[in-house]
């Protein structure tokens, strides 16, 4: 598999920053990473961190025939959080 390029879904980029003395703070949203599977098929995954602070990450969904389709795909079933 080979990483093609990571989108970003949701209006925040999610990541940790440090909020000084009370420690951690969060910022939650979803990306979404393309990719070329072994067999010359596309796909796509979901990643970001959720509402809660949780970092999360779906599961694979493949068998595109081109980046696009898959970009395509994966922005049509995102579902929005923020």
């Amino acid at each position: 598999m080979k990483d093609i390029k990571t989108i970003l879904l949701s209006k925040n980029v999610p990541g940790q920053t440090c909020a000084g003395a009370s420690g951690m703070a969060y910022s939650s949203g979803c990306l979404a990473t393309i990719f070329e599977d072994d067999d010359g098929t596309f796909g796509y995954c979901y990643h970001g961190v959720g509402v809660g602070g949780n970092a999360f990450e779906s599961e694979d969904v493949t068998g595109f025939g081109t980046e696009a389709e898959a970009e395509a795909d994966a922005r049509a079933h995102y579902q929005a959080m923020d």
